[in-house]
């Protein structure tokens, strides 16, 4: 996937830095009939960023994850961890994305050992769309979309 309109290059040739993220920081969220998506993050603060998605499907918790944004040199990484119920761990080890391309309120994530992205995005309507595309046995991508909206 290619980003059009690029952000300008900067000095050390970022793609971003951490601080082209604080528009993140806060509560987002979707609710429907059955199912309550919600993404929280802290303010930009010690190189680092904080965030918590919840998935709540007909009033039970299905899914948690953490979130670690941080600056590591010239690169934005994204370190993550899925838990489920007695927040039991679904992975050995964080899973960890790299900033690949950014363009005016869009962010691609690349996974490092896997065929997998996670595209944060910015809408003019300020609406937070995050699209995790990732390649089944088979060769065939998947795509899970969530949009939220600031919560007030």
């Amino acid at each position: 996937m290619c980003l059009l309109g690029a952000l300008p290059a900067r000095a050390g040739a970022a793609v971003a830095t951490l601080d082209d993220f604080a528009w993140l920081a806060g509560s987002w969220m979707n609710e429907s009939e059955r199912t309550t998506t919600e993404e929280h993050w802290t303010d930009v603060r010690g190189g680092t960023m904080l965030g918590m998605f919840r998935l709540t499907v007909a009033g039970t918790a299905r899914m948690h994850e953490l979130i670690l944004l941080e600056q590591d040199g010239d690169d934005v990484v994204m370190r993550l961890r899925h838990f489920g119920a007695g927040m039991r761990a679904w992975e050995d080890a964080p899973i960890v994305f790299r900033l690949t391309e950014a363009a005016a309120g869009v962010y691609l994530f690349t996974q490092e050992d896997a065929p997998t992205t996670l595209e944060y995005r910015r809408t003019d309507e300020g609406s937070l769309v995050v699209t995790l595309s990732k390649q089944n046995d088979e060769g065939a991508v998947q795509r899970t979309r969530f949009e939220m909206r600031r919560a007030e």
